[in-house]
């Protein structure tokens, strides 16, 4: 059991929340409504951002149940030490690979903007100011993600609010055509969401005494629930279905319609990659962190030395990362891996540890009271 920390704000919790996850499927997650759900697309996106909205509810109950804890500490509590670390372990496999695969959407979203330079070349790079960032530690991650994560959503939300008044079609099928095409679709945009789990490992790093903090995780899934919706309104408002079936990768496409005439710039070209490199970035970094820090407690039960595995982590992500040979690959992988795993880490095992912790009445208490100024990790 950790002694309390205290050191990330409440905003700083929200903004990390925030930047672990979407990349995995946000360049590609329209043409894979409309693969699946056809038709009823949009349906299928908004039943996926409520799903994670019971998700986020979920992992805020349990963090709220275990304050001090991380979350192979309270899986060891809740389901025994053997049992506990399988499950725990379940996630290193399938969170390695998710940051690779990641990697590579990106360099393959900002190629066009890099055509001379090798791809290996743009994974090794990110990869090495992204272990940087991963090993200063969870408390310098959330002040970058105070900073990174609101000037990317304030620069996304404009850009795609924008494509979106460009289009010259307004009109989007408001019934639904099939109901088990749009719980497909939602079943296979849920990826999207794969990396929220990294708010099970920073409990002990906030205050749960303050009445906003359950809010957290609902605050982080409603923003992004709104850009998810605004980013795929703009591009099926200005591709149509059949445009966004055909394209791989149908954002990257629509970005290329920015026109803005007597603006500071012509394009937005220049403002998309800085904010988008910096966001894949503090991304990648936080979960460099995550697998690191996880890993140690399964292997040595403490998160002290978690510098040990920040380097081994990394390189792994670069062979990955090197080692995928197309995109058709990526869908693949998502399809067959990424979405039942998907499933069972953002879902199954978190309801699964919460029943049977209120069943046990298994939980543990918040010291009453401290001092947030000033406060910091007592390692």
């Amino acid at each position: 059991m950790h002694q309390q920390k205290w050191f990330l704000s409440g905003f700083q919790v929200t903004e990390l929340i925030s930047a672990s996850y979407l990349p995995l499927t946000f360049w590609i997650f329209p043409r894979i409504a409309i693969e699946q759900a056809d038709r009823d697309a949009q349906w299928s996106v908004l039943v996926a951002i409520l799903t994670s909205v019971f998700m986020a509810w979920i992992h805020t109950l349990i963090n709220q149940r275990f304050p001090t804890l991380t979350a192979c500490e309270y899986t060891n509590l809740v389901y025994g030490k053997w049992l506990g670390k399988f499950f725990s372990f379940c996630y290193l496999p399938v969170y390695l690979a998710f940051t690779s695969i990641c990697v590579y959407l990106f360099i393959t979203a900002i190629k066009p903007y890099f055509p001379s330079t090798p791809r290996v070349v743009l994974e090794i790079v990110i990869f090495l100011v992204a272990t940087r960032g991963a090993w200063i530690g969870v408390e310098t991650l959330g002040r970058i993600s105070s900073i990174v994560h609101p000037l990317t959503l304030a620069a996304v939300t404009f850009i795609f609010i924008f494509i979106m008044t460009q289009s010259n079609h307004f009109w989007l099928p408001h019934e639904i055509v099939s109901l088990p095409l749009t719980l497909k679709g939602a079943l296979h945009i849920l990826p999207i969401y794969l990396g929220f789990s990294f708010f099970l490992l920073i409990g002990p790093y906030y205050n749960h005494n303050k009445r906003i903090a359950k809010w957290y995780p609902l605050i982080s899934v409603f923003i992004s629930g709104f850009v998810i919706l605004v980013a795929f309104f703009a591009v099926i408002l200005n591709l149509g279905w059949e445009g966004t079936r055909t394209l791989s990768f149908s954002i990257p496409f629509v970005l290329q319609l920015i026109r803005i005439q007597g603006f500071f710039v012509e394009r937005l070209g220049i403002l998309i990659i800085v904010v988008s490199t910096a966001f894949s970035i503090l991304f990648l970094a936080i979960h460099i962190w995550g697998i690191s820090s996880l890993a140690c407690q399964i292997f040595t039960n403490s998160e002290k030395h978690y510098k040990y595995w920040v380097i081994p982590v990394s390189a792994s992500g670069v062979i990955i990362a090197s080692l995928i040979p197309n995109e058709q690959m990526i869908f693949d992988i998502i399809n067959m891996i990424m979405v039942p795993a998907s499933v069972v880490l953002l879902l199954i095992i978190p309801f699964t540890t919460l029943l049977i912790a209120m069943i046990r009445r298994i939980k543990t208490e918040p010291p009453p009271s401290f001092n947030f100024e000033g406060d910091r990790p007592q390692r």
